[in-house]
């Protein structure tokens, strides 16, 4: 009976060692990290640029480069249309973030973001272009009309993409993926971000 009452208080010691050993150097060593404004500063401006909104258009153009006159038309005149489909990718550049943008309390995390810009325009797939020239500007001066086309169908992306609505999804789009990486980085607090 002795040799088992020594065994269970045996167990019992060594049992309670590890549980002292747990209690003072396991539990509640991670320590809290706060995070700084020059810290999230860093980490947003790093990211670079936020593409929170990419849309993909059918643009079509006609350019006419006319004379004025019916008879010059004839020989020198140049009408072009073309059709394309356009991507066009917006959002927020991250890397223009200054320190007075975020703001860090004890209860919440606010940032200001720059405007929406456009990063790119892109050409998908292939201009179409139908272009009638004069008689004489076919000969002498063959332009087939695709560099301006291009560029007259890309300037019309840009524009569409400045209408309100397509302003508003990429604000939104953006407010929500820098809050879930706020989200991420500090749960406890508030999370207000606001774009300029």
């Amino acid at each position: 009976m002795k040799k088992t009452l020594f065994i269970i208080s045996m167990i019992l010691v060594f049992l309670a060692g590890v549980y002292a050993g747990y209690a003072l150097f396991f539990k509640d060593t991670a320590e809290k990290v706060e995070i700084s404004r020059d810290i999230l500063l860093t980490s947003l401006k790093n990211e670079g640029f936020l593409v929170s909104q990419v849309a993909l258009l059918q643009e079509e153009i006609t350019v006419e480069n006319s004379t004025g006159s019916t008879f010059k038309d004839f020989f020198w005149g140049q009408d072009i249309i073309a059709r394309a489909n356009i991507k066009v990718s917006s959002g927020v550049d991250l890397s223009l973030l200054v320190e007075d943008d975020i703001s860090i309390d004890e209860h919440t995390i606010s940032v200001s973001l720059p405007p929406i810009t456009i990063h790119a325009v892109e050409l998908v797939g292939e201009v179409a272009v139908e272009n009638n020239q004069g008689i004489l500007k076919k000969m002498f001066d063959n332009d087939d009309g695709y560099n301006v086309a291009l560029l007259q169908l890309q300037h019309g992306a840009r524009n569409s993409v400045k209408k309100e609505e397509f302003r508003h999804i990429a604000e939104k789009s953006a407010v929500e993926t820098i809050e879930r990486f706020l989200k991420f980085i500090e749960q406890e607090k508030e999370i207000n971000i606001t774009v300029r």
